[in-house]
């Protein structure tokens, strides 16, 4: 079967199936205010989600293989092909036969309504938004309009892990391809990236300028890069591992502020500017280095004002990264860093 893919309008009620390659349509299926699609693991059956129902058809020959009367957010099959977890406008997660329509299990309850409040049609304030089974298919993460993006077991269901910090809903997630790594992507406009051994977040990516808020998130292959889409129509692709070390900067500038002669924190600044490639920051901070301790070994003279330095910890090898005074006229000489990884 060729590869192909498969869209949800609200707009218009349809899912679509397009070929991949040549972007022809194979096939169209009526539901209303569809906003949700997946597909089985096998590509046979195609499961999409509506503000009123969710229809499962199987693809080789266009027929509807059930309907479930539950107002739904996000689906994703489990890989028995057999199952559906089912993310609710009222925050519960259901479990389903995909094929009887039964309700198998209830993994979260719906969130209570506060009394008086209008909710709104497409944001519920409990939505589940988003469902992405890790790599190694243990776990199930969700993102909601909570602002929470959870991990769960995925065989019973029992919460393991939360990811906190946006100030609004999480409408994306994604694991990086270690599994190491789940990235949520925030009406807020921003990515976060948390490690999933501690949840802590170790990453954080604005998508653009001012509020966009997010609807696409992604990983690359490798896990080095991340693609984002929003409400700005733009589709971007970011460096993660340099998403890292703008985070790391941005603490490390904070530190400075409140310790503004700390050698450690100086020389770790310096440091993760030269590994942005940020040149002429890294000779000014390095610069501030060699003023406090123009003796200091772990400095950029240590070895010597043209002499090689190695940085073991972080694998870099820097050349000539030589601070100099400005001449009194004219322009600054250009210095050079070169830099590969061991």
């Amino acid at each position: 079967m060729a590869p192909r893919f498969a869209t949800a309008s609200r707009g218009s009620g349809l899912v679509e199936v397009f070929d991949t390659a040549t972007g022809c349509p194979l096939g169209a299926y009526a539901l209303n205010q569809a906003v949700r699609v997946a597909w089985s693991p096998s590509g046979r059956y195609l499961a999409a989600a509506g503000l009123d129902e969710t229809r499962t058809w199987d693809t080789r020959n266009g027929t509807l293989v059930n309907t479930i009367l539950r107002p739904t957010k996000s689906l994703i099959w489990f890989s028995d092909e057999h199952r559906l977890a089912l993310g609710g406008n009222d925050g519960a997660i259901q479990v389903w036969d995909a094929f009887a329509g039964t309700l198998l299990a209830t993994w979260k309850e719906a969130s209570p309504v506060t009394v008086g409040t209008v909710v709104s049609e497409y944001e519920p304030p409990h939505a589940i938004f988003d469902f992405r089974w890790s790599p190694d298919g243990r776990s199930l993460a969700y993102g909601s309009q909570d602002g929470l993006a959870n991990v769960v077991d995925g065989e019973t269901g029992a919460l393991v892990q939360k990811f906190a910090g946006h100030s609004s809903g999480v409408w994306r997630i994604a694991w990086s391809p270690t599994g190491r790594r789940l990235a949520t992507a925030g009406q807020d406009g921003i990515i976060r990236i948390f490690a999933t051994d501690n949840g802590g977040q170790v990453a954080q990516i604005t998508h653009g300028f001012g509020s966009s808020e997010l609807q696409a998130l992604d990983w690359s292959s490798d896990g080095q890069r991340m693609l984002s889409g929003g409400y700005d129509g733009f589709v971007r692709i970011h460096d993660a591992e340099r998403g890292a070390r703008l985070d790391a900067i941005d603490n490390l500038t904070a530190a400075r502020k409140d310790h503004p002669r700390d050698l450690a924190t100086l020389r770790q600044l310096a440091l993760t500017y030269a590994e942005l490639g940020w040149v002429d920051d890294a000779r000014v901070t390095f610069g501030l280095v060699h003023g406090i301790a123009p003796d200091d070994p772990r400095g950029p003279h240590g070895r010597g004002r043209s002499g090689d330095r190695f940085f073991p910890r972080h694998g870099y090898r820097f050349l000539r990264l030589d601070v100099r005074p400005l001449p009194a006229r004219g322009k600054a000489p250009l210095s050079r860093s070169t830099h590969h990884r061991q």
